[in-house]
């Protein structure tokens, strides 16, 4: 559903010719891997991690970090679509008044919590604040400012954001969802060949509408105008890199699939050149020239996962996973120094202070390896429990993901175990 092939109609009517070409290779997906690698840098499209730090040292603070995401407040629900999905009368009332924000954390209590992680011993990395739009998470895109007044002042907020340590300080904001108890409504909104107005999932904010990212890079040049005397490091904006091409009909301001590319690059650029790093969700190599990071939800499964993203471009943008969950097979850490992933934690019930404390070395892993091409992958022995990758630097690690004990290379990996080389 997110692959869109080079080749489109555009608005319902093939409109230009295209040029289709092939190139068989030998080997197996690393050789494919590979060979999509030199094809993308040939284009001129490649901008390395190096490169991109040699631009912004704030980004050098992810290279052996972890990253946050700390959520402050979301919106109570909103009765109308609470109704129209079934909820009773008493799950509605638990969900709060409508129009209000529920609050987690303020702005004070939120600096007490980051000094709690630096005495636990985080150094450097990456704190994604969100719900601190007006009525909390997702309620009010793309009319974010002001902030949230239950949460503290303005200059409560940007004290949180002034920089502590080796710590990168960002917000969480969305440019692709809009909903329609808010101001700009429904300018922006991307309309179907019928007329009607496009739908997108249904979130803390209710039923959200899909906006054309020419609209959205003009409201968020307008939030910037706002947004910018907080002295935020870094922006994590949701969905840009996350979702399928869309095109809209709407008369006088029709878009394609192609100004969807061009206009989300726009996007991200924008706010590359207001001097803050960019990360956004999933991955798409649209976004490669300019995107620092990219938070995603790479899962293993033995014998099917294979690191194609990583193979091409890990040393193009760090990622991250989102709630890999523990099977009790062994520790989901395992899978992200695999891949040479930045752990990732939320501040919620999911929050696990034993495997926080417990995981600094691959953080340590990630500041050997966090820059460097992944040149290979390959299962080793009988079977897809024992997974090799290497590295440029020459680093490599096996990780046993099964229950015997892994023999050969004159080493042995125990089960649930790893082995750097």
């Amino acid at each position: 559903r997110t692959a869109a092939p080079s080749w489109m109609k555009s608005l319902g009517k093939w409109q230009h010719p295209f040029v289709y070409r092939m190139k068989f290779v030998k080997g197996n997906y690393v050789e494919l891997a590979k060979e999509y690698r030199k094809w993308f840098i040939s284009q001129g499209q490649f901008k390395s991690l190096k490169d991109k730090i040699a631009e912004n040292p704030n980004l050098n603070k992810f290279l052996g970090g972890r990253a946050f995401w700390f959520n402050l407040a979301h919106p109570a629900a909103r009765k109308r679509q609470m109704e129209d999905i079934l909820f009773t009368e008493d799950q509605i009332k638990r969900k709060g008044s409508e129009g209000e924000a529920i609050v987690g954390c303020t702005y004070a209590q939120a600096r007490e919590i980051f000094a709690r992680y630096e005495k636990m011993g985080m150094k450097k990395g990456f704190m994604k604040v969100a719900g601190w739009i007006n009525r909390g998470y997702d309620a009010s895109h793309p009319d974010v400012w002001p902030p949230e007044p239950k949460l503290g002042s303005i200059d409560e907020l940007r004290d949180l954001m002034k920089p502590r340590l080796d710590w990168v300080m960002g917000l969480h904001d969305n440019y692709m969802d809009i909903y329609d108890n808010n101001p700009s409504f429904p300018k922006g909104v991307i309309h179907n060949a019928d007329g009607s107005l496009l739908t997108g999932g249904f979130w803390a904010g209710g039923q959200a509408y899909i906006m054309n990212y020419r609209d959205s890079l003009n409201y968020a040049k307008r939030n910037w105008e706002k947004m910018k005397m907080l002295g935020v490091q870094a922006m994590f904006v949701d969905t840009v890199t996350a979702m399928q091409l869309y095109q809209s009909y709407e008369k006088g301001n029709e878009y394609t699939k192609s100004d969807d590319v061009r206009y989300k690059l726009e996007l991200i650029k924008f706010f590359k050149k207001e001097g803050v790093l960019f990360g956004s969700e999933e991955v798409a190599d649209f976004a490669i020239p300019a995107i620092d990071w990219f938070e995603n939800r790479h899962r293993r499964e033995e014998g099917r996962s294979i690191p194609l993203w990583p193979l091409v471009f890990h040393d193009a943008a760090f990622c991250m996973r989102y709630h890999p969950g523990e099977n009790g097979k062994y520790p989901s850490w395992m899978e992200d120094m695999l891949y040479g992933y930045m752990l990732h934690f939320f501040n919620s019930d999911r929050f696990d202070e034993k495997r926080f404390k417990s995981t600094f070395h691959v953080d340590e892993w990630n500041e050997q390896t966090g820059t460097d091409e992944m040149l290979s992958h390959a299962f080793l022995g009988e079977g897809h429990s024992v997974e090799e990758t290497i590295f440029g630097s020459g680093k490599r690690i096996i990780c046993n993901f099964g229950d015997k004990k892994y023999y050969g290379q004159g080493i042995v990996v125990e089960p649930a175990g790893y082995k750097i080389l």
